[in-house]
């Protein structure tokens, strides 16, 4: 895992090893982590019930913001 992202980050590093090519490893391993726990679960459908209930609550919360005499 390191080893594949130590030469990007002696390239970001301007080519001297040590603490601050160590920073870039760390940063883009913090990345690759935080796009893994954004991206939903393998499998993880929404059914076409819940859809429904989400847009129907959506389109609920439109027409109230349109109707609201103190918005906006």
């Amino acid at each position: 895992m390191l080893d594949e992202r130590w030469p990007v980050a002696l390239r970001a590093a301007g080519g001297v090893p040590g603490e601050r090519a160590m920073l870039f490893v760390a940063l883009m391993l913090a990345d690759a982590l935080e796009d893994v726990r954004q991206r939903p679960p393998e499998g993880a459908a929404v059914s076409e019930p819940a859809l429904q209930r989400i847009a129907d609550r959506l389109e609920a919360l439109a027409d109230a913001l349109e109707h609201d005499p103190t918005a906006g």
